[in-house]
């Protein structure tokens, strides 16, 4: 018997966590790969980051009117990316709860008699951008992630 597991994210952290990663850090590599289209929407280095994070904010709505499996796994609703529409899951954790949510499912695991020895939980590539966004952001972010807040909030 399969267990079927996932983590999501709280959708605001999420979507900054990426904003972050690839255009305030521009920590992640695939970073250079969106740069020439999300420039084309006015994304620029000089300018502060609300300012491009309402661009980051039109370069997805334009995203999302297109398919959604073309679009980059971290930006892309998380509701596409683990489909609990059509998978069932055992577990769905918590980013946010890592730590707890590993030790959960170690145990019910143990209980199906597979004894799971974990490495500590390491985290990596972990952004220093600090963006926050404004409530108009955080309101255009509900509207364009709405499932996932619905379900992962």
């Amino acid at each position: 018997m399969v267990f079927k597991f996932s983590f999501v994210r709280n959708p605001t952290r999420r979507i900054v966590s990426a904003f972050n990663n690839f255009f305030v850090d521009f920590k992640n590599k695939q970073h250079r790969r969106h740069l020439p289209y999300i420039e084309k929407f006015g994304f620029n280095t000089s300018r502060d980051n609300e300012y491009n994070f309402d661009i980051f904010l039109n370069y997805l709505t334009r995203s999302f009117e297109g398919d959604m499996d073309r679009i980059d796994p971290h930006f892309r609703p998380q509701f596409y990316n683990v489909r609990p529409d059509l998978l069932s899951y055992d577990f769905l954790g918590r980013v946010e709860n890592l730590d707890r949510d590993m030790a959960t499912i170690t145990h019910r695991l143990k209980d199906r008699g597979v004894d799971l020895k974990m490495q500590p939980i390491e985290r990596k590539n972990v952004s220093k951008g600090g963006y926050s966004p404004t409530a108009s952001q955080i309101k255009r972010l509900e509207d364009l992630f709405c499932r996932d807040f619905e379900l992962f909030e």
